[in-house]
């Protein structure tokens, strides 16, 4: 019989993003590496590069990629957004093209 190790409450704050993040996690999850970084920016379209990004480093600091990406910290968004010389608010596009691309529009 499958036993349930974490209450519904545990599971619901292991599946979604901590409501900060810290100044130490954010240089060292969201810096991007060069090879990740050249990778990246050969893709198509500011949207495309940002979420990109942001799901490869939200992988490396938490491990799993949240279900709803667009609640990444701010912070976040907005360091990955520099580096990658895109705004912050071209996330919105890319989920926008999920809508699309789903039907869902």
């Amino acid at each position: 019989m499958p036993v349930q190790i974490l209450s519904d409450a545990e599971r619901e704050a292991w599946s979604r993003f901590p409501e900060r993040i810290e100044e130490d996690a954010l240089g060292a999850f969201f810096t991007l590496r060069a090879g990740e970084s050249e990778a990246i920016r050969r893709l198509y379209g500011d949207q495309n590069r940002l979420a990109v990004a942001l799901q490869v480093c939200v992988l490396r600091w938490l491990g799993f990629i949240p279900d709803d990406l667009w609640s990444a910290p701010g912070r976040a968004v907005s360091y990955l957004a520099e580096q990658l010389d895109v705004t912050a608010e071209v996330l919105t596009d890319y989920r926008a093209l999920l809508a699309a691309a789903s039907g869902c529009a």
